[in-house]
């Protein structure tokens, strides 16, 4: 739908809907030309990106005794419901004596508070930084805390990554077992540059003759049920492709939370999570909120409907928000709920799905999929086994 012709469908469906008081219109009138944009930030690390390996190795000792080769690598990803952004910074380092690998997760930008908008894209989104560190001198009394070695220069930078201060080889034992960073291999510090974020979250008339499927986003949290603790990165799709599983796996603490969000420019009519099979495999923990709330209106009520909204049915793992009879529509939102695993279970395929507000397909009684529904499907999670934490990738199965 044109820019101009929005506007103008916009100011007459929001003519339509208001029967109350001038406020709701005029804040209408304001958030429909926010449908969505885009905005220029820097995230940053609140301890301005120090990191120290410590604890066990991935193997040989805690001495890398030369040399040490780096790979550093940054992953943003929206988290919090589409309010914050989340930094995965994953270090792998290996000297002549032995290597380690370690991952630390990090808030590094909110939306302002109150903000109406959620983050559905990050450009750019990953960084990289390698290089080799040089051996450090002999120690005698006084620690040698070893050289700093920066990207760009002696390390080659890309992507998300600006700037990067990294210590290799030290004097003394490289890897420790406290919990600070003195005498040790350690990213000394991490800028990031400047991102651009696709907002999206406006409200617009609903475009039954939509021509195009929304967007839709599927990620888990595979460490903890809280909203904003790490997760994976999003995995998205427009429109379906039911013989395409995206074939990815995780392992995850139980409870563990999965997230979804969609966006299109003609209204988004619902959104749902669950399992893809086995649903007696899983059960719905709680903790099901979404963004933005169906009940902008207190009177808001869907008929047929014996369950919360957003919700599930009684004995239901299946979780959805409905926006088909709100009055006012948004042009993106999230769902998100928390699970645990039943029993034995060795793991579970999830799927998400969202639909948008077009109606005129082939069989008047239901809406052309083809153009009206996005489905990502076959996202596995697994059970942590011991001696894997949660957030390690998995093998995918092929059965249900």
């Amino acid at each position: 739908m044109g820019f101009f012709r929005r506007i103008v469908a916009s100011i007459g469906y929001l003519g339509r809907i208001h029967k109350s008081t001038h406020r709701r219109v005029f804040v209408g009138l304001l958030l429909v030309f926010a449908v969505s944009g885009c905005t220029s930030v820097t995230p940053r690390f609140v301890n301005g990106g120090a990191f120290c390996p410590s604890g066990s190795l991935t193997n040989g000792s805690r001495e890398f005794n030369g040399p040490v080769d780096f790979d550093i690598t940054v992953d943003l990803t929206p988290t919090n419901m589409g309010k914050s952004i989340n930094a995965r910074v994953k270090m792998v380092a290996e000297g002549p004596g032995g290597s380690i690998t370690r991952e630390w997760n990090d808030i590094v930008h909110n939306l302002a508070r109150g903000s109406e908008q959620i983050i559905t894209a990050i450009n750019p989104s990953s960084g990289r930084a390698f290089g080799t560190t040089p051996a450090a001198g002999s120690e005698f009394i006084a620690c040698d805390d070893g050289d700093i070695s920066t990207g760009p220069g002696e390390l080659s930078v890309s992507g998300v990554i600006e700037r990067i201060e990294v210590i290799g080889d030290t004097g003394a034992q490289d890897i420790s077992d406290d919990s600070n960073c003195h005498c040790d291999t350690q990213i000394r510090s991490l800028k990031l540059t400047s991102v651009e974020l696709t907002l999206d979250g406006g409200i617009v008339p609903p475009d039954r003759g939509d021509t195009t499927p929304p967007r839709i986003s599927l990620w888990i949290h595979p460490t903890s049920p809280a909203l904003d603790s790490p997760s994976t990165a999003p995995i998205s799709m427009t429109g379906i492709a039911p013989d395409t599983p995206v074939r990815l796996c995780v392992y995850v603490n139980s409870p563990f939370r999965v997230s979804a969000s969609a966006s299109d420019e003609g209204g988004i009519r619902s959104i749902r999570i669950g399992p893809a099979f086995g649903e007696g495999q899983i059960s719905l923990r709680g903790g099901v909120v979404a963004r933005f709330p169906p009940s902008l209106d207190p009177d808001h009520r869907i008929p047929d409907r014996s369950y919360e909204n957003p919700g599930a049915s009684a004995g239901s793992s299946i979780i959805d928000v409905d926006y088909q009879r709100t009055p006012l529509i948004h042009n993106a939102g999230s769902l998100s709920g928390v699970y645990e695993f039943e029993g034995g279970t060795a793991g579970i395929k999830f799927r998400a799905d969202a639909r948008n507000f077009r109606e005129d397909g082939p069989d008047p009684s239901r809406p052309d999929t083809s153009r009206a529904l996005s489905q990502i499907w076959g996202y596995e999670v697994k059970p942590v086994l011991p001696g894997i934490s949660a957030g390690t990738e998995c093998e995918w199965t092929t059965n249900p």
